[in-house]
Formats: C-alpha cells, sequence, structure tokens
C-alpha cells in the first residue's frame, strides 16, 4: 500500500490526481483525509507491481507521479518528496503558481471526475452515540458503536464543514434524528390491508436505504416508512466483573476485600438501584425516603452477601435517609460503571448486553424501585403507563433498548429545557429530562408500533428542515451502519439500493 500525502489540496483536488494514479497502473485507489491511498490488490500492471511489493523503487513512483503531476499543472506548485518507506507527500513550494482549476471556488468547481463520489451523510457534531457513550465530534478509531449487529468498530473518522439544510425526522416514541438531506436511513414501507378476516393488518416491504429527505411520513389513512429499531443481542456473558483496576492497595484491611464482582439478579438490582438513586463519596450511598422500608433492607441484604456492611443516616428537616456501603474499591467501581453525577448516568455494558435477560430484568426492576412511578392518561381511556424519568441522554436511549430486549416498547419524551430550582434550600440548575413510558397493559389492536423479526418498526410522523451553518461529522464502522436515537442509518461511504449498482461502482472512492 502507498500513501500520497497533500495537506494543501483538499480531498476533491486530489481525486484528480488519484483518478490518473488509477488509470496509469489499473490499482484501486482511494481519497481519505487528504491523503491519497494506493492499494496493492488486483494488481494487473507487473511495472506497477514491482512498485508496491517490499521493497518499493521509489524511482518508479516519482516518475510516475512527476508525469502525473505534469498533466495536471501541479509540477509549478507541489515538489514530491518520500516521507517513508512506502509514504510520499506532495509538498507546497510556490503558492503562486497553482493551476487555476485548483483556485477556483468549491461552488464553481468542476464536478467530482467519473468514478468519483461524495459521501456527504452526515450528522451535526452533538449527536449522541451510543457504544462509548459520547457526541460523534469525541469518537475516533477503534472507538465502540453499538449497529445494527450490536457493537461494533469505528473504523475511521470524517468532519467537514457544511452550510445548507438539515433534516429532521420525527418516529413514534423515538427522539428526533437530525442528519444532512442525503444521509441513509434504514426503513421498511407500510402496505394497510383491511379485510373481514385481518382488520386493520399492516404489511411491510423489505427493509432498504433511503435518504433521509426522501422518508415519507405515515400518518392515519395513509402508507409510509417506519424507522429500524434494532433488537440487540446479548454478547456478554460471564458472571462477574473484575474490581482489580478500582485497588490502589492490594493489601485486604478486612473481610470484605474482594477482586471480583459477581454479577446475578441480587447485584444487577443494586446497580438499577445505585442508577436511579445513588450517589458516590468515599462509600456508595442511596438516597431513599423514610418510607421505603423494603428497598433499605433489600439493600443491606445485597451488601451483606457481598461481604460489605451497611449503615442509616437520617436527613434532618426531610423525610429522607441515606443507605450508605463504606467501600471505596465499590464506589469507584459503580462511579465508573455507571457515570458520575445524574446527567452522565448509564446502564453498564456488562448489564445491556449480557446474555442472561434475567440479570437485565433484574436491573430494570431495580431502577424502577427508586426512579420510576404509574401514571394515568385520562384522553386514552384511563389507560396505565409506567414512567420513568432522567436527565441523562445516554440512560434514556439505553433504557429504551433493554425494554425493547424483553419485548415492551417504551417511548421516550424529551419534557423540559434546562431550568433551575430549589433542592434542599440548595439553587439547583435541573438538565433537560427525559420520560421513557410503556403501557402495562398494551393494545394489541390499536399498536402503533410493530416488533417483526430482530428488529422493532416506528412510524414517521414528520420530516422537517432546518438552517445549518457548522461542521458535520460521521464514521466508517465494521457493519456499516450505526444508531442514532436508536434507529439505524449507514455509515460513512456510498451505498446502494441494489446489488446490480454495488457490483457496476468504480473502485475509486472520493470521500469529503
Amino acid at each position: 500500500m502507498i500513501k500520497i500525502k497533500a495537506d494543501q489540496l483538499s480531498e476533491q483536488h486530489l481525486a484528480e490526481v488519484a483518478l490518473a494514479v488509477q488509470n496509469r497502473w489499473n490499482v484501486a485507489t482511494f481519497v481519505k483525509m487528504h491523503e491519497i491511498i494506493v492499494m496493492d490488490d488486483e494488481v494487473d500492471d507487473e511495472s506497477l507491481r514491482r512498485i508496491v511489493s517490499a521493497p518499493i523503487d521509489a524511482r518508479e513512483v516519482e516518475r510516475g507521479m512527476r508525469v502525473i503531476m505534469g498533466n495536471l499543472e501541479l509540477d509549478r506548485a507541489f515538489a514530491l518528496e518520500k516521507d517513508g518507506k512506502s509514504n510520499f507527500k506532495l509538498k507546497l513550494i510556490d503558492a503562486t503558481q497553482i493551476p487555476k482549476w485548483v483556485e477556483r471556488s468549491t461552488s464553481n468547481m468542476r464536478q467530482p471526475p467519473e468514478g468519483v463520489f461524495e459521501c456527504p451523510h452526515c450528522v451535526p457534531p452533538d449527536t449522541l452515540i451510543l457504544g462509548d457513550n459520547k457526541a460523534i465530534s469525541g469518537y475516533s478509531k477503534g472507538d465502540s458503536v453499538i449497529g445494527q449487529t450490536g457493537l461494533t468498530e469505528v473504523q475511521e473518522k470524517f468532519v467537514h464543514p457544511y452550510k445548507g439544510d438539515l433534516v429532521i425526522i420525527r418516529a413514534n416514541g423515538l427522539l428526533p434524528i437530525v442528519t444532512t438531506p442525503e444521509h441513509p436511513i434504514m426503513v421498511a414501507n407500510s402496505r394497510s390491508l383491511s379485510t373481514k378476516a385481518l382488520p386493520n393488518e399492516v404489511l411491510f416491504s423489505i427493509k432498504k436505504w433511503v435518504s433521509a429527505k426522501d422518508a415519507v411520513p405515515k400518518n392515519s389513512g395513509t402508507d409510509g416508512d417506519y424507522l429500524i429499531v434494532p433488537l440487540i443481542n446479548g454478547s456478554f456473558q460471564e458472571y462477574e466483573v473484575s474490581l482489580l483496576r478500582f485497588i490502589k492497595k492490594m493489601k485486604p484491611r478486612h473481610k470484605a476485600y474482594r477482586t471480583h464482582f459477581p454479577l446475578n439478579e441480587g447485584t444487577a438490582w443494586l446497580l438499577g438501584i445505585f442508577v436511579a438513586e445513588g450517589s458516590v463519596t468515599k462509600e456508595v450511598r442511596f438516597s431513599l425516603n423514610k418510607k421505603e422500608k423494603q428497598i433499605e433492607a433489600k439493600i443491606a441484604t445485597i451488601a451483606s452477601g457481598l461481604g460489605y456492611s451497611s449503615y442509616i443516616s437520617s436527613i434532618q428537616n426531610w423525610n429522607s435517609m441515606l443507605v450508605s456501603i463504606p467501600s471505596r474499591v465499590l464506589a469507584r467501581a459503580f462511579d465508573e460503571w455507571c457515570g458520575h453525577k445524574a446527567p452522565n448516568r448509564m446502564m453498564p455494558d456488562f448489564i445491556l448486553f449480557h446474555r442472561d435477560e434475567r440479570i437485565l430484568r433484574a436491573f430494570l426492576d431495580g431502577y424502577e424501585a427508586g426512579d420510576s412511578y404509574v401514571a394515568t392518561n385520562k384522553l386514552r381511556g384511563y389507560k396505565r403507563y409506567k414512567c420513568d424519568v432522567t436527565v441523562s441522554r445516554t440512560l434514556a436511549l439505553q433504557l429504551q433498548l433493554a425494554y425493547a430486549r424483553l419485548g415492551r416498547w417504551a417511548s421516550i419524551c424529551q419534557k423540559k429545557s434546562e431550568y433551575e430550582e430549589e433542592i434542599m434550600n440548595r439553587k439547583c440548575r435541573v438538565h433537560v429530562k427525559y420520560a421513557i413510558s410503556y403501557p402495562l397493559e398494551p393494545n394489541l389492536k390499536r399498536r402503533k408500533v410493530h416488533f417483526v423479526e430482530d428488529s422493532i418498526l416506528s412510524p414517521i410522523r414528520k420530516v422537517e428542515k432546518l438552517t445549518y451553518d457548522g461542521t458535520v461529522h460521521n464514521v466508517n464502522t465494521s457493519d456499516g451502519t450505526y444508531l442514532v436515537s436508536n434507529a439505524i442509518v449507514h455509515n460513512c461511504g456510498r451505498w446502494f439500493s441494489t446489488d446490480l449498482e454495488l457490483s457496476m461502482h468504480t473502485k475509486l472512492h472520493y470521500i469529503i
């Protein structure tokens, strides 16, 4: 593989050079992040075979590149330098000699040559991507994201400036999806069927990719598109998690010293109640109402089974109590696994992706014991819902995927913007709140969201536009997908609607 780097040329300009390289030696050539990458697979030309095989003949590379640079009028402004065994660099030597076709503005620039395609499929930098649970702007090569098949790896990161319209897709029970208009999203199209035998029956097309701007809303009485939310398969199968990296001194001080945290229904419940009501100092603490004696007793029983003691502290002037487990090791572990403070709360990966659904269910039971309530909707015939409220967007998205694994569709609704509130005589900034709710008695005759095989179909309700001027980001993943607001979208790279298009595309890839 040969790399030719040119920081002073845009990827669009480098596409011209890459096409000339491909035509000269008949070799697969790519442009990524200000680099021309020449691959050594499917090499037909014997002279090129000598170039890409070790040892590399630098003179042959230089000779061919100088011809290409002369044809493109680049040789007056740039010099080719060797930058390693198989790396070269186009160094700017005279900016006044840059050819006119390079100086033209991007808006007036000729279209990329045949066989070269752009990849404007991106999302805003603050888009939260589950996996390593951070904004897409914070991702880099090697990080993990959740894709259609579960946890997958980021192979490349892309960012570029963008000015124009963004598309906002709103679907039933999902947070809004914001992308560039051409970003492919996975959908299934509905076809309503109403007969005496099958009243109000809905059939669906096979899953397919469509541009965000071409998504068709599904309204009452009409057919439209449904977003695809995957049912994540469990991949974690261990029944204990190491505590070694949370232990600063390896000398035991008491009998509760342990190197591993066991995973069972009891400890999963403990993690769930911690996410809802927990905090850490030099110990693990749970804030409870004084009436919640059963929860306090269960925490004490589970802690005792792990070899830890616990004690209760009352909070004066408030009908509250703190249940504490005095363990610095456990405090460090819980703080990392479950997130530091309420806005960063999250479900540990070894819970969300555990193959044993009993552990996942126990975690959710613990979380609901501390942070949920039952609401009645009078507009829907006094239908009863179980509701969870959190200020963590990460946790809200994770809970939706977790409930889906257990066969429940939990809708997410953004409740409020940031505001100030007085809590225990202290002024606190309350973050955006997210309500996650599911019906206690689902009405199968009037369901809006459908469980189909390995996924859930959520109807698109509205497609809107938003004017935007800033950077947009994308990643390339090992399975070609990632989740935005829990819906499957395509990663960076060209997508093909048919196998015929896939087989006919050229090998030169231009990624903006």
